[in-house]
């Protein structure tokens, strides 16, 4: 998962290049059991927060392949103190790396985002982002059982 922050209304780049940002993928399953002779991931146990790695351009994190149910809080992003929340349902897939691009517009507090498919799906995945604070994030573990 490839997540971009870009500058909209209220942000520019020369903004977000000074703030301090941090990007959550929230309620997603940390742990997975792998079936070894068909290569099958299922995520197991609770749902909990992973903080994407920065690489610089964008931000990254390995979701193991779940569905995270609608009116969920799916992704946070954080600019300077100020938690912005993006609630929707997403289907993470096997085999596919999705991109996200985060549009920070300051003038509404909100964000606008659409997503993409390595492998382009139909459909306008978007949605709205509300202000809220105070989550928490763990790192991503995934164990292979036989």
């Amino acid at each position: 998962m490839l997540i971009y922050v870009k500058a909209g209304t209220g942000f520019t780049d020369e903004i977000l290049a000074t703030s301090t940002i941090e990007v959550k993928v929230n309620n997603v399953k940390t742990t997975a059991h792998i079936d070894l002779s068909t290569g099958q991931a299922t995520a197991v146990g609770e749902a909990k927060s992973v903080t994407a790695f920065n690489a610089g351009e964008y931000y990254r994190a390995l979701i193991v392949p779940q569905t995270v149910e609608e009116d969920t809080d799916l992704i946070t992003v954080t600019v300077n103190g100020v938690d912005y929340i993006l609630t929707k349902g997403f289907t993470f897939k096997a085999n596919k790396q999705y991109t996200f691009t985060v549009t920070l517009n300051n003038a509404n507090n909100g964000i606008t985002l659409s997503i993409n498919d390595w492998n382009v799906e139909t459909g306008d995945f978007g949605g709205i982002m509300t202000q809220q604070y105070g989550k928490e994030a763990t790192i991503c573990a995934i164990f292979l059982t036989n």
